[in-house]
């Protein structure tokens, strides 16, 4: 049974991976657009989630907004990458960590792969123009920060489209895990596992064939989607008895879209209900 009393956004980004916001600021910015709930989905990685519980705890009744655990975990199916939001999770259950783990490893060698390719083309960057202590999740933004800095590119939508998109010659593939692998082990976390912004899949049938891999749930209402979309994904969720969420998918502000602009109203009770709810 969805939720329609309270605000929801459960896919925002942190500092932790490739959000440009520590999660205390998010958090506030949650509270003063009187956000009721959020999750922080940050790529790979729980440590944005464990900062903002640790602030929370530490602030006491400082704030309203509440947080539950939230994690977005990349995987890869034919041919397409795709995105596994995971919710309610033991964050020390071995089978997810050595998910998270083979994913983290997987980013730093790929880094390294990006930069002897870069060097091919008279490109050069270090693992030190890429990397800081304050990133704990690195993905292609970070390259594409580091190849502006260096004057490779005017900037950061020039560096992905130059050197970063699949069609460039300096593009490096990634190795990923499968979804059912992704599932399998959010599952034997006791998470709950959804399909984030199922519209970037190449067509339907790859949602479908998500759902039937074993996801339980569909990230119905997000930024990106148009009315005709969001009515398509809640009648798949009907159809097939999944959970319901929502999110901006939030990394940084513009002009048209800041934290809090985007909310969610039905979100499924499963995913709220929690003892940090209470």
């Amino acid at each position: 049974m969805p939720e329609d009393r309270l605000k929801a956004d459960l896919h925002i980004h942190t500092s932790f991976s490739d959000g440009v916001f520590h999660p205390e600021k998010l958090l506030r910015i949650a509270d003063h657009k009187k956000l009721d709930v959020i999750a922080f989905a940050d790529h790979d990685t729980i440590d944005g989630y464990l900062c903002g519980r640790k602030i929370l705890q530490d602030a006491g009744s400082d704030f309203r907004v509440k947080l539950i655990p939230g994690i977005e975990i990349s995987c890869f199916y034919k041919g397409c990458d795709v995105h596994i939001l995971a919710y309610h999770f033991d964050a020390n259950h071995k089978a997810l960590l050595d998910v998270l783990d083979f994913n983290l490893q997987e980013r730093e060698s790929r880094m390294q792969r990006f930069i002897d390719k870069f060097a091919e083309y008279d490109v050069f960057l270090t693992p030190e123009d890429i990397k800081s202590d304050k990133i704990h999740t690195l993905g292609r933004p970070h390259i594409a920060n580091a190849l502006v800095k260096n004057g490779y590119a005017s900037s950061y939508a020039e560096a992905f489209s130059k050197f970063l998109v699949e069609e460039s010659p300096t593009f490096v593939a990634k190795k990923a895990l499968s979804p059912e692998k992704v599932i399998a082990a959010i599952k034997a976390a006791g998470g709950y596992s959804v399909l984030a912004h199922p519209f970037r899949l190449d067509d339907e049938q790859m949602v479908h064939d998500i759902v039937d891999m074993g996801v339980q749930g569909l990230e119905a209402h997000y930024i990106s989607h148009n009315d005709e979309m969001v009515s398509k994904y809640l009648q798949i969720a009907r159809e097939k008895d999944l959970l319901v969420t929502g999110g901006s998918d939030f990394h940084w502000p513009t002009k048209n879209k800041k934290l809090g602009d985007f909310y969610c109203k039905e979100v499924s009770t499963t995913i709220l209900a929690h003892s940090e709810l209470e």
